[in-house]
């Protein structure tokens, strides 16, 4: 095992995964712990690697959300920007990415490559070039988007102090837990902070609660009152609407209860809560066969079968149970 620690810590995909399946929570937060290791057993070496997958539609989102990462640090500095910048960049990512994930570079080194989940469980079939095709047109288009709607004309305008937080992954301690949150952008504008997340999908009623996160990171953090801080939910698919909204003492209590029912549900699981040990049958798999059918962890659960990435990576056909995977 390395010389660090797996401490509990919680965050909004972290609840997303374990409402979806249980193992698959188990499996990417505890079943992968030590994986990188040289000597680690298969089944958490597997699962390490897994948990470094990102499917076709994930990716299209991380390639927007970098590549505005990189605008808005050049607007930030002072530096020169365009539409066609921001969207070769994004392009030139996504064939370097492809490149990586198709050549499976990643059986050497997952953390470092693009492994995608269609080429591993799926391979580099007619359909999937096309979705990737597709995939490019969105990102382009959703860079557009942000573009149109005067986003890089308002951040020019900021001052040096106006700019609070860029693509920063944080944390803020909630009730003696650390909640990871990563807002998009955070600014001031006209005497109150703006929280920005970019959202690359359709509009969803989660994203309202999402959001609230950041106002606790606000205050918490960034000690602003809670009537100085909006949301804003910027959709940069199909739909292109903005929402921005105050947050409100009843919403943030309601919410900080919903959060804590959460963790204290997922802490419920733990063989021991005080060293965070979690083992495999507290945690389930689902009787969902359409979120097996997604799952970037399918493989130590279903076995190898004919799936193109495990025998690329010549794993063993078969995992025992995880209850017997060594620490």
């Amino acid at each position: 095992m390395g010389s660090f620690k797996n401490e509990f810590a919680w965050s909004a995909s972290r609840g997303g995964m374990l409402e979806q399946c249980a193992r698959m929570f188990w499996l990417r937060y505890y079943g992968s712990w030590g994986g990188w290791e040289k000597n680690a057993h298969p089944g958490r070496r597997i699962a390490y690697r897994l948990g470094k997958m990102t499917g076709i539609p994930r990716w299209r989102g991380s390639l927007v959300h970098d590549s505005l990462e990189w605008g808005i640090g050049r607007i930030s500095k002072r530096l020169p920007l365009t539409l066609q910048l921001l969207q070769d960049r994004a392009v030139n990512s996504m064939k370097t990415g492809w490149r990586q994930s198709r050549g499976a570079l990643w059986v050497r080194d997952p953390k470092r490559n693009v492994m995608l989940f269609e080429h591993y469980y799926i391979g580099d079939t007619e359909d999937v070039q096309r979705q990737s095709r597709v995939a490019r047109v969105a990102v382009e288009c959703a860079l557009q988007r942000w573009w149109d709607q005067g986003w890089h004309e308002v951040l020019q305008r900021l001052a040096v102090d106006d700019w609070v937080e860029l693509e920063g992954l944080g944390t803020v301690t909630f009730r003696g837990v650390t909640i990871y949150v990563q807002p998009d952008l955070a600014y001031w504008r006209d005497g109150l902070l703006m929280v920005v997340d970019w959202k690359t999908g359709r509009p969803k009623p989660a994203d309202d609660v999402q959001v609230l996160i950041y106002a606790i990171w606000a205050i918490k953090v960034k000690k602003v009152p809670m009537s100085q801080i909006r949301t804003q939910l910027v959709y940069l698919g199909a739909d292109g609407s903005e929402k921005t909204a105050k947050v409100t003492e009843p919403d943030l209590r309601a919410f900080a209860e919903r959060l804590w029912a959460d963790i204290e549900g997922a802490q419920k699981r733990l063989s021991h809560v005080g060293r965070n040990e979690a083992r495999a049958r507290d945690f389930p798999k689902t009787t969902n066969l359409g979120t097996c059918a997604r799952c970037d962890f399918k493989q130590l659960c279903h076995g190898r079968k004919e799936y193109p990435g495990p025998a690329i990576a010549e794993d063993p056909m078969l995992i025992e149970e995880a209850e017997s995977w060594p620490k």
